[in-house]
């Protein structure tokens, strides 16, 4: 990734993730704080929830309290009671099933009896019941023939349906009980129906005889002693209030399975009732479970009290059982079902709630608030529960007339907190807006800045770019106007192309320098090589002249004249042998000092190579000390985190060109060595040609001397040509030492021609150097 790229991204993080990071922050305060204010505010609303349906129930408990007491203290119930009881003990008689006249009647009403038991009455309790129940007629058997009596005629035999039994005022016959049911039966009607009890009962305080009931069930008539229902919750209250020594008393029980009701539950309340100082009675109100449980549900109008899908409020027994309905089971019956065994409901007990459409008495709330507010505790709890919902629940124990209950107030907590989850949405909502704002303007003020900063990197990279691949432009500077760090990393870096400059411009005038010593020098090679050629075929000429002369030496005397003209002629090609001689030292000379001259130049040539070396060592130091404050740049941008990852990415940039540079220079470091060891070569090869233009001029002296020394010898032979043939023998070994002595220059002649050839090819190579030095250095544009 470019450093424009990287600047872009690292100025819209800059910009975003503060943002981000705000808004997250903001997000998570606004959460946990409304979060807070919202279960705070869910919990004043249970706990208001709680105390309000607290006060209701107990309200509602005072009120069937002094009703109870109030109607059995009423002049209505001590009339009806002191009326319905002679009336019931003689209703047998009145009909005619007493004595042996009445066995008939009896047994036909008996019969009728257990019909209506076996058809009528399992056939509506079969309804509530998801088990069908058997035998029920059979109960029949155990009654008294006047209970018998009683149910046949207000139950067996009243002509109104199941359920409108009450509307018999008086039967078709003239009995007394018929009398006084007519006389007490609209009040006690009207009342149970104005306050909506389930059932208003009479029962004489003696026997236990129900000698009254409004809706006519079958505990009517029936013994609350030793009857079949003496054990139900309406027996237990008749004892209790039967107990009492004075009519303030009052009784109740807990709702509980009733069979007269078909197993529904129901709940007593009791009060005796006294004829002056003497109990004759006891008045028993059956409670409706669903009036108590309407008080708990507004009658199924939650939400009009506030109460939105999940929130209610219900009762707790000491079994640890609903004493109201579930607000899930009315609304919702299919759901509740699922639910039920999540929270481990039985199938039976489930089929029993199903069917009797009631979770009075027979769900199981094993929950820790239920168990705190069952030991007394009043508080507000949080807890999951077995369908994994976490719910809120305000709880508190509630003791209405002995019985000890617990009251509930709960809501599932997601709902209680919705408005927290639709805060949160529309944060994220602004956040995701705000973020996306910022990033496009962060992105945008990122490239402002990101052209800005990389505009410089950009030339300076163009700059080195077209040094290492285009002309080599030495000439090319930045712009190092400014103070910040890429104006002096401008500034140092024309510096460096100044220095870089400078440096190849000497290295072009040495190299210029090069290219003419080697031409000259292989010039003076050349002229060596003719001269020496030269004096190779006069050396030569000479050696066939004394071959010529020895072989005439033993004619010398015979042909003494000969020898004058050939000793003239020796002694003038002496004289020009002696001439070439000198001529040779003087061009070996020359050669020797051109060598000398060219050696200087290489040997400074190899010293200005050294010093560009030195040179290119401090480029290499400052490229290290470069990459060295780059990395520092680079770890402090790192300790400074996201603020300093932009500095990060330039000290990285300023890294990258200090390592180009470090390789620039040292290509230019290998250009120099091999520049230098082709010095080196040439200076050894032009030390080697000092030395053997030296030998030369040696030989070229010692040819000379011996040159000389031909021609007086030459001029001896003039001189005394007329001794030549008495000489003859000395002659002869004169003239083979000559031989000798030419053979040797003849040698001499030939290595000095190698040395020559030597010079020439040291010379070449010493130019083809140069050039190449110079092409080198023309790849810079100075």
């Amino acid at each position: 990734m470019k450093i424009k790229s990287k600047l872009i991204t690292g100025a819209s993080l800059l910009t975003v993730v503060p943002v981000i990071t705000v808004s997250l922050a903001m997000l998570w305060v606004a959460s946990d704080r409304s979060g807070k204010a919202l279960q705070d505010q869910a919990r004043n609303r249970l706990v208001s929830l709680r105390e309000a349906t607290k006060n209701t129930v107990e309200n509602y408990f005072t009120m069937i309290r002094s009703q109870v007491q109030t109607l059995s203290n009423s002049q209505l119930s001590i009339d009806a009671v002191n009326a319905m009881i002679p009336a019931y003990n003689i209703y047998q008689g009145d009909v005619g099933a007493m004595g042996a006249a009445g066995k008939k009647k009896m047994a036909q009403m008996r019969s009728e009896l257990t019909a209506y038991y076996s058809g009528v009455f399992t056939t509506e309790y079969n309804k509530d019941n998801p088990v069908a129940k058997t035998g029920i007629g059979t109960w029949v058997n155990k009654f008294p023939d006047a209970t018998v009596a009683l149910q046949h005629t207000f139950i067996a035999a009243n002509p109104n349906p199941l359920g409108k039994k009450q509307d018999l005022l008086k039967p078709d016959n003239s009995s007394f009980y018929g009398i006084m049911h007519a006389r007490y039966h609209p009040s006690f009607l009207e009342y149970q129906q104005r306050f909506g009890f389930s059932d208003i009962l009479l029962v004489d305080s003696n026997t236990g005889n129900v000698i009254y009931s409004v809706v006519k069930a079958i505990d009517f008539g029936t013994s609350l002693k030793d009857g079949p229902f003496a054990d139900s919750g309406l027996g237990k209250v008749f004892r209790e209030a039967n107990k009492a020594e004075n009519k303030d008393l009052v009784a109740i029980s807990d709702f509980a399975p009733f069979a007269p009701a078909y197993d529904n539950p129901a709940g007593f309340i009791a009060s005796p009732i006294f004829k002056k100082d003497k109990k004759i009675g006891v008045l028993v109100l059956q409670i409706n479970p669903e009036k108590l449980s309407g008080v708990m549900t507004n009658q199924n109008r939650w939400q009009e009290i506030g109460l939105d899908k999940t929130a209610q409020s219900y009762l707790v027994g000491a079994d640890k059982k609903m004493r109201s309905n579930n607000r899930r089971l009315i609304e919702n019956p299919q759901a509740f079902q699922e639910e039920a065994k999540q929270f481990g409901m039985s199938a039976k007990t489930l089929a029993i709630v199903t069917a009797k459409k009631t979770t009075i008495g027979l769900q199981q709330i094993n929950t820790s608030p239920a168990t705190k507010a069952l030991a007394g505790e009043s508080g507000f709890e949080q807890y999951v529960d077995p369908r994994g919902t976490t719910v809120l629940s305000a709880y508190a124990p509630l003791n209405v007339a002995g019985l000890p209950w617990g009251i509930l107030a709960e809501i599932d907590r997601d709902e209680a907190l919705q408005a927290q989850s639709h805060l949160r949405a529309t944060l994220i909502n602004i956040m995701l807006g705000s973020t996306l704002t910022v990033l496009i303007i962060g992105a945008l003020l990122g490239w402002l800045f990101a052209k800005m900063m990389v505009k410089p990197i950009e030339e300076t990279v163009l700059a080195v770019k077209d040094i290492a691949e285009g002309e080599g432009d030495l000439t090319r500077r930045l712009d190092d106007k400014g103070n910040d760090e890429l104006a002096e990393l401008a500034t140092w870096f024309n510096r460096f192309m100044q220095k870089l400059q400078e440096l190849i411009q000497q290295f072009n005038g040495v190299a210029g320098e090069l290219t003419t010593s080697a031409t000259e020098l292989l010039a003076v090679s050349d002229e060596t090589n003719t001269g020496i050629a030269r004096q190779k075929e006069e050396m030569e000429h000479a050696a066939t002249a004394i071959n010529q002369l020895t072989t005439t030496i033993a004619d010398v005397a015979k042909n003494a004249e000969l020898a004058a003209s050939g000793a003239m002629q020796a002694r003038s090609e002496a004289g020009d042998g002696k001439n070439t001689a000198e001529e040779s030292v003087i061009t070996i000379q020359g050669l020797s000092s051109t060598v000398e001259r060219a050696t200087e130049v290489i040997g400074r040539l190899e010293q200005d190579s050294i010093d560009i070396g030195g040179v290119l060592d401090v480029i290499r130091t400052i490229a290290e000390q470069t990459n060295l404050l780059a990395l520092n740049a680079a770890i402090e941008a790192a300790r400074a985190g996201e603020h300093g990852r932009g500095f990060a990415v330039v000290a990285d940039e300023v890294r990258t060109l200090a390592f180009r540079t470090q390789q620039s220079t040292q290509e230019i470091q290998e250009m120099i060595e091999r520049l230098q060891k082709a010095s080196k070569e040439a200076v050894t090869a032009m030390d080697e040609s000092n030395e053997q233009a030296k030998k030369g001029r040696n030989f070229a002296d010692e040819t000379g001397n011996v040159l000389i020394k031909l021609t007086e010898s030459i001029n001896q032979i003039s001189d005394m040509n007329t001794q030549i043939a008495s000489a003859a023998q000395e002659q002869s070994v004169v003239a083979e030492e000559i031989n000798n002595n030419v053979v040797g220059v003849t040698e001499i002649s030939n290595r000095t021609a190698a040395g020559a050839q030597q010079t020439a090819s040291a010379s070449d190579n010493l130019s083809n150097l140069a050039v190449k030095l110079k092409g080198i250095a023309g790849q810079f544009k100075v």
